[in-house]
């Protein structure tokens, strides 16, 4: 955690297991781990403003609902 003047920024790391269908599937009971950054601004004692960036990608890879890793170099082989 960091702060400077009236925002703090927090780098996460999220774990948990997906048992819900709030993503727009089926829960898949798949472990998950998940980082991220928030930056918060405060007014007055107050959280006024906030910022999140967070690995969806890597969220979703690891739920088996997107592709790994590809290797670009043997993508372009096969276009060629």
């Amino acid at each position: 955690m960091v702060a400077e003047g009236d925002k703090v920024a927090v780098r996460l790391s999220v774990t948990g297991t997906h048992q819900g269908g709030g993503l727009g599937f089926p829960a898949t009971d798949r472990k998950i781990n998940v980082t991220a950054i928030t930056i918060i601004q405060f007014a007055n004692g107050k959280l006024v403003q906030g910022w999140n960036n967070w690995d969806q990608l890597g969220m979703m890879q690891q739920l088996g609902m997107a592709l790994g890793p590809v290797d670009m170099d043997q993508l372009l082989k096969k276009r060629a």
